[in-house]
């Protein structure tokens, strides 16, 4: 099966888990930002798709409804100025774009909601089992797809995906407590998470941030 029938099949097997099990759950789900292909530079994971269930239904629904689970044709990051398509331009990646067209952006969670407390006020059971298919799936992906790198969104995702793949990790760059960035030990391919793009912190550390990042993503 070629890449592309194996994204368009993981999209469907989503939709009929949502559509049998979780309808109920408004938001709905999405899987990918941009194409889809096998060894990319980086696979991007952030926690969740954001947004609200009106989101889902106008960009989504329809096209699922009608069984085209084709991914997008273009790169959301490249194209979009949401504030952390903008962010992982100018801040994370600054002057290297490049690696923005050779990646591929999914969530560690499927499932869409408007931010991590919105998530987490889901009743535990029903949370753990979207939770539990979302990763399961994403690591399959990471076999499937088989990046040179992977890069995670926010210091929530890392932890998430570190304790279902089971990883041990190392911190590179820190704020007093805060954790800026973390490399996993002994993965292959390498797992680096930073703080969310969406976070505020100093160009300063931005800097410190990408003299560790850029060595890694392009080495």
């Amino acid at each position: 099966m070629s890449v592309e029938k194996w994204a368009e099949s993981l999209e469907e097997d989503v939709f009929n888990y949502w559509k049998q099990n979780h309808r109920d759950w408004k938001g709905g789900f999405r899987v990918f930002y941009g194409p889809v292909f096998a060894e990319p530079e980086l696979l991007i994971l952030g926690y969740q798709p954001g947004g609200d269930p009106e989101d889902f239904k106008r960009d989504h629904l329809d096209r699922l409804s009608n069984e085209d689970f084709s991914p997008p044709e273009r790169h959301e990051y490249l194209t979009s100025d949401y504030t952390i398509a903008r962010r992982m331009r100018r801040k994370v990646l600054k002057d290297h774009n490049e690696l923005l067209a050779e990646s591929v952006k999914s969530n560690a969670i499927f499932f869409r909601a408007k931010d991590i407390d919105r998530w987490k006020g889901i009743p535990g059971s029903k949370r753990r089992d979207m939770e539990e298919f979302s990763l399961d799936k994403v690591e399959e992906m990471v076999e499937r797809l088989n990046p040179k790198s992977v890069l995670v969104e926010g210091m929530a995702t890392w932890d998430l995906l570190r304790s279902h793949l089971g990883f041990d990790d190392e911190c590179k760059v820190r704020r007093t407590n805060a954790r800026l960035l973390c490399v996993s030990k002994n993965k292959d391919p390498i797992f680096t998470g930073i703080i969310h793009p969406s976070t505020r912190v100093s160009d300063e550390n931005w800097a410190r941030v990408r003299s560790e990042l850029l060595p890694l993503l392009k080495g």
